[in-house]
């Protein structure tokens, strides 16, 4: 669906940073589906071969902005792997989502929840696979990690656009004690 590079050229990633704060700023001042790519080009100032040499689209910029993000969430959750428990994952989540709210509302505004709820769908599948019953099927366990995804992605969509009244806490609490994964669908923590 979307074509994203990945590099270790220091000027490709330099390259694809400035497309992607181009097409956040741009995305402040007007309508995502308005942005074209040549706009974004010039915001960046980058030519069009350099925007198509990292991405495919607008979209893929925006899967590569969430992607560091959640690489960020994770670096942080997985220093403590060891000691965390479902609780202590959803405190970690919606701390580090309230941190990134404008980010995540300016991708909400623009009517961008589709991307997300991909994106999300297929990275936290890193934690939530580890907390389903071994015993349980691939087939299964697939559903259950989107299951868990999708519920906890329309929670934090929810909560973005509640401005985050709620304490991390609290929304914790609300998905490890209502959420679709409970201490009797796993058998050990992470």
């Amino acid at each position: 669906m979307f074509s994203i590079k990945i590099t270790t050229n220091p000027v490709a990633k330099r390259s694809q940073k400035w497309i992607s704060n181009a097409l956040l700023e741009l995305m402040k001042e007007k309508p995502y589906k308005k942005i074209t790519i040549t706009e974004i080009c010039n915001k960046a100032n980058l030519v069009r071969e350099t925007f198509y040499r990292n991405f495919s689209s607008k979209d893929a910029v925006v899967k590569y902005c969430l992607e560091l993000k959640f690489n960020e969430f994770l670096d942080s959750v997985m220093i403590d792997r060891n000691n965390l428990d479902l609780y202590d994952i959803g405190i970690h989540y919606f701390t580090y989502w309230k941190n990134e709210k404008e980010f995540l509302k300016i991708l909400i505004d623009n009517k961008l929840i589709n991307i997300i709820l991909d994106n999300f769908s297929q990275r936290l599948n890193l934690i939530i696979d580890q907390l389903i019953r071994k015993k349980e099927s691939l087939q299964a366990r697939n559903y259950i990690v989107d299951m868990y995804a999708g519920a906890t992605t329309i929670l934090l969509i929810k909560w973005i656009q509640n401005n985050c009244k709620e304490s991390p806490e609290e929304m914790a609490r609300i998905i490890t004690e209502y959420g679709p994964i409970n201490s009797k669908y796993h058998e050990c923590d992470i």
